[in-house]
């Protein structure tokens, strides 16, 4: 799980990731994967509204339920304004 989050973290810190194809053009179906969209947690990644607590909550989601897996974002800029803790 560790290196899924530290995954996830170098994903949103570098700014080239933003514009690069996604691995995964279709939503893949996996049932240890946590899927971050504004239905299921408080997300906008729109580069402006704070996603931090957001993406917090899942990694703390995943964490709690499934001990390991993939959080998967939906394209867009995530704005975070701390450390994410994993």
């Amino acid at each position: 799980m560790r290196k899924a989050l530290l995954l996830l973290s170098l994903m949103l810190s570098s700014h080239s990731i933003f514009f690069a194809a996604s691995y995964y053009p279709d939503r893949p179906a996996d049932a240890a994967a946590v899927y971050v969209t504004p239905s299921a947690f408080t997300v906008h990644g729109d580069g402006i509204a704070n996603d931090t607590r957001a993406l917090q909550q899942a990694i703390d989601t995943l964490a709690k339920t499934k001990r390991e897996g993939i959080v998967f974002l939906s394209s867009g800029q995530y704005r975070l304004t701390r450390t994410i803790h994993i």
